[in-house]
């Protein structure tokens, strides 16, 4: 039985054709875990008066397909700085069991660039991660991105991306233990004796990398992208503020999900041709996937 609270319409779980993708009763049961994480998401948004809105393929599925995409496995939100900032400083009181609200700086060797919202009644745990038996909460989850201001200038933003991937690596390599598979031990026991005299703790440098992209937010403001994540200057990922000035509401399954209301040049930069379906291997392909089995019992 699928731990979630959330009513399913009746053979929602059934097997079916979609775009001549088959997509399976697993696949269903995923989305309607996702579903479940993305209404209880929806109940304290509107509770708190936070906005949000589907991005990246969510977006896509939203407005091509009123759902999912055949092939997509996962769900992709989307807020602005402000926003993005008031959700992460209720979450801690307003989820609760099997619902953890996750932000890099606040747990140990988390770090994504972006929050994450887990049912931890379920499995979704990355390939790279496993080997590691991190002890954070590894089920199912959605993404919630947070949208900074960014210079739209190449030669402006050449600097600042550098020093976002500088950073992102590094920290990428702290939470995974690169550095003590990797590096020399006499080298590696220098990292670790660094970090202690500095106090240089992990969730201290995660919160810098944070901060360094918020104050973007401070400096930018015609042009947004979710830099926390993708730090790269890529014209396909940033988008005009204007695009997100004002939302609306479109059917996502039988859900309905806030749009920005520039999605089209939005999903234009982002995929060209959006509306012609071209179908891809799922981003989580490689990931352990159990939508009925805690993560907890696959790393034992």
């Amino acid at each position: 039985m699928l731990p979630i609270k959330i009513e399913l319409p009746e053979h929602f779980l059934d097997e079916e054709v979609r775009c001549g993708y088959t997509v399976t009763e697993k696949m269903k049961k995923i989305w309607a875990v996702e579903l479940d994480l993305l209404h209880e998401f929806q109940k304290v948004c509107k509770q708190y008066d936070i906005q949000y809105f589907a991005i990246s393929g969510t977006l896509l599925g939203a407005v091509r397909h009123q759902g999912f995409i055949p092939w997509d496995d996962d769900v992709d939100i989307g807020m602005l700085r402000e926003d993005y900032d008031k959700l992460v400083s209720i979450a801690p009181s307003a989820f609760s069991a099997p619902y953890e609200f996750m932000v890099s700086g606040k747990i140990d060797h988390f770090f994504r660039g972006h929050a994450q919202l887990r049912n931890s009644l379920t499995t979704g745990i990355l390939p790279s991660e496993l080997e590691q038996k991190h002890s954070f909460n590894q089920g199912l989850w959605i993404d919630i991105f947070p949208l900074d201001g960014v210079p739209a200038e190449n030669k402006q933003a050449r600097f600042t991306y550098f020093k976002l991937r500088v950073m992102r690596k590094c920290l990428r390599n702290r939470c995974r233990n690169y550095h003590q598979r990797f590096l020399p031990k006499a080298l590696h026991a220098a990292l670790l004796c660094w970090e202690k005299l500095t106090g240089d703790t992990f969730r201290r440098a995660a919160s810098r990398y944070d901060d360094a992209c918020k104050k973007m937010s401070e400096k930018y403001i015609d042009h947004v992208s979710f830099t926390g994540f993708l730090p790269v200057h890529d014209p396909k990922y940033i988008w005009s503020s204007s695009d997100f000035e004002e939302l609306t509401e479109m059917p996502f399954e039988f859900i309905r999900l806030p749009v920005p209301s520039g999605y089209d040049n939005v999903l234009h930069a982002q995929y060209g041709d959006y509306m012609t379906p071209a179908q891809a291997n799922s981003f989580h392909g490689e990931a352990i996937i159990d939508p009925e089995k805690p993560y907890a019992e696959y790393l034992k």
